[in-house]
């Protein structure tokens, strides 16, 4: 797939009948620490505007330095602040004047999407300013006519994607995965195809969770039944959170502090309960000291989440990441024995 260089992405070459959506891969101009207004083109080699890879987050951008020798805002470089990147589209003839969508998946952590200077998608609130911020996650997809009410200053058969980003929330900052354009019948139905599966994985951790919880009613010795229902259900909860964000989209108002707390809970709690329940399941293959250390490790990250907020705890994933690997060799040793 073609990809853009210099703020600039040509597709007058693709096929977008034959060849279907394309990621807006490749280097956008960016202006950090400003929110420029969507109807003002950024031009490469002005005062503080940088060619940088997009998808791409803030944090792993350090040491650029755009053509007038502007180096990366340090703040921005920390993952926290406010950006505007832009994208100029240079469309095929036969799609500028059909029905177009955009796919945007996750941004950190707030965000506002303008077409040819038009507010086409956003999520949270915007702002420079962490008092005047809020954060959202929630992916969108919206469809557009490229020739309908395009402002003057842009010409017919360009695109120019506005993208003005802030966060003050998260650990991470900008945009991390591809923004995706392509035709509504190509983009609606990769939606809808994701919701399903998701809702799939769902209904059948909910389904399993429900039978083990009745197999335990049963049979109340089988504590090892309850453990592995419990441990659906978390997984249930994440995959809520996550990918599509279902959980999200059925409550739009949900908060996002505590949907991020939730959902760094499901990883410090599912480590616990799935070796507690290798314990039972297994008698005597793994040592009750192992389950102990998993335990209070777990209790250790998990009073961190609750107390902390959403800038600090997020930090917390790498190293936890580190003991659920370790765990799984505990585990898997223990049960290939």
């Amino acid at each position: 797939p073609p990809a853009a260089i210099g703020g600039r992405l040509d597709l007058v070459g693709w096929d977008f009948e034959r060849c279907g959506a394309v990621a807006l891969d490749g280097q956008w101009l960016m202006q950090p620490g400003v929110l420029a207004r969507p109807d003002d083109l950024l031009v490469a080699g002005r005062q503080a505007v940088l060619a940088v890879e997009q998808p791409g987050i803030w944090n792993r951008m350090k040491g650029i330095q755009s053509a007038a020798g502007d180096s990366w805002n340090g703040l921005i470089a920390e993952g926290k602040g406010c950006a505007t990147s832009q994208l100029v589209i240079v469309l095929p003839a036969e799609a500028a004047g059909r029905p177009l969508g955009l796919r945007i998946s996750h941004v950190y952590t707030a965000y506002q999407l303008f077409v040819n200077g038009r507010l086409q998608a956003g999520n949270g609130q915007v702002s420079c300013e962490a008092d005047g911020s809020r954060a959202q996650y929630l992916p969108q997809t919206v469809f557009f006519n490229p020739l309908n009410g395009v402002p003057n200053s842009f010409s017919h058969g360009n695109l120019a994607l506005t993208l003005q980003v802030s966060n003050h929330h998260h650990r991470k900052g900008g945009l991390s995965e591809s923004v995706l354009l392509g035709r509504p019948q190509d983009l609606q139905p990769l939606r809808e195809r994701r919701l399903m599966s998701e809702m799939l994985i769902v209904g059948i951790l909910l389904i399993i969770g429900l039978y083990h919880v009745l197999i335990h009613l049963l049979r109340f010795k089988e504590r090892s039944a309850v453990l592995f229902a419990l441990a659906c259900f978390i997984l249930c909860l994440r995959t809520l959170l996550m990918g599509e964000r279902i959980l999200y989209l059925i409550f739009p108002q949900f908060p996002w502090v505590l949907g991020q707390t939730l959902d760094y809970l499901t990883i410090t709690c599912f480590l616990p309960v799935f070796t507690w329940f290798i314990y039972e399941q297994f008698p005597g293959q793994l040592h009750r000291q192992v389950l102990r250390a998993v335990f209070v490790l777990s209790g250790l990250f998990t009073l961190v989440i609750i107390v902390t907020p959403p800038t600090v705890f997020t930090h917390l994933l790498a190293p936890f990441n580190m003991i659920m690997i370790i765990c799984g060799i505990f585990i898997l040793t223990a049960v290939i024995k």
